[in-house]
């Protein structure tokens, strides 16, 4: 069974200036995976992937911070997806984020210059109160969409690289304004976002829905599942088809979520070889599905209503 949690953030007061990181539904995709230990300690490795979408406005104090809403979907070792909601302030092009208003931190700094440093929150095994210096290399501007953007890049990991070895092809941080870090994406977590146990790769950026860094369109569920489905169109908009005719089975229950974990559907399928539902009077956006074979398979996805 699909495991959903959702974690909501509330608003308090804290002061901000009107300033945006970027614009509204700007949206980024991130893969990140981190290691660990589960069971009677068998180490295991979670993937992820992270759908960041600023999402809206809220006015504090008078002033204007940006929402931005984190869509986690872990894929191994078990399936589940994962709902937070972001505050960000932009103040002096410092960019702050957190999940209240009164307790942001610091993610990114784009006043810096060569030579100057960034001291920054990282975890190191069970521990989160440890920091990390790293210094500017390089100040320049790259194109970026047809925009010159500023950009920073830091040395390398030095402080807390334990092994050598095993963190040989890490990176240092390449910030560019209004995205993010082009190494390792819009991580708003500081005691997470340069975990050494852990590693992150921006894989898309848009503005306005145009790529600008890589092509954040949803991966097409046209062509066949593991277990012979086929589940088009996606993106959706009047309706969506269920192909069960090269399935293992026709029998089955399709299940359908919303982004926020909510049940919206439940179809069972008898003898049939393909299920249509009708989509038009839904909200835009993610969709996950789960069908349950009667032969005790399952197969699960997402898909997109426009």
């Amino acid at each position: 069974m699909k495991a959903i949690i959702l974690c909501l953030a509330c608003s308090f007061c804290c002061a901000s200036f009107g300033q945006k990181f970027a614009p509204n539904f700007s949206q980024w995709r991130t893969n990140f995976s981190w290691s660990g230990t589960g069971g009677p300690g068998m180490p295991f490795t979670s993937n992820n992937t992270i759908l960041s979408t600023i999402i809206g406005d809220t006015i504090v104090g008078g002033d204007t911070l940006q929402i931005i809403h984190e869509l986690n979907e872990e894929l191994t070792p078990s399936y589940s997806f994962y709902e937070c909601y972001y505050y960000l302030k932009l103040d002096s092009k410092r960019l702050y984020a957190g999940l209240h208003v009164d307790s942001l931190e610091i993610v990114y700094d784009f006043n810096l210059n060569i030579g100057d440093s960034f001291v920054q929150k990282v975890s190191y095994g069970v521990s989160y109160d440890e920091f990390d210096t790293l210094l500017v290399t390089s100040v320049d501007s790259v194109e970026i969409g047809g925009v010159l953007r500023k950009r920073i890049i830091f040395n390398d990991f030095s402080a807390y690289i334990h092994d050598y070895d095993l963190f040989l092809n890490r990176i240092g941080m390449m910030w560019v304004e209004g995205i993010g870090d082009l190494h390792y994406g819009f991580a708003l977590r500081p005691s997470t976002r340069y975990n050494l146990l852990s590693t992150w790769e921006l894989n898309c950026f848009t503005e306005y829905s145009f790529p600008i860094y890589g092509d954040c369109a949803p991966a097409s569920l046209n062509e066949e599942t593991n277990l012979g489905l086929r589940v088009y169109p996606n993106p959706a908009n009047q309706q969506i088809t269920f192909d069960f005719k090269d399935a293992l089975s026709t029998n089955a229950t399709i299940t359908i979520f919303s982004a926020n974990g909510q049940l919206i559907s439940n179809t069972k399928t008898l003898n049939t070889s393909q299920t249509t539902i009708n989509l038009e009077n839904w909200n835009t956006g993610f969709y996950f599905y789960q069908i349950q074979f009667e032969n005790g398979l399952t197969e699960e996805g997402k898909f997109v209503v426009e």
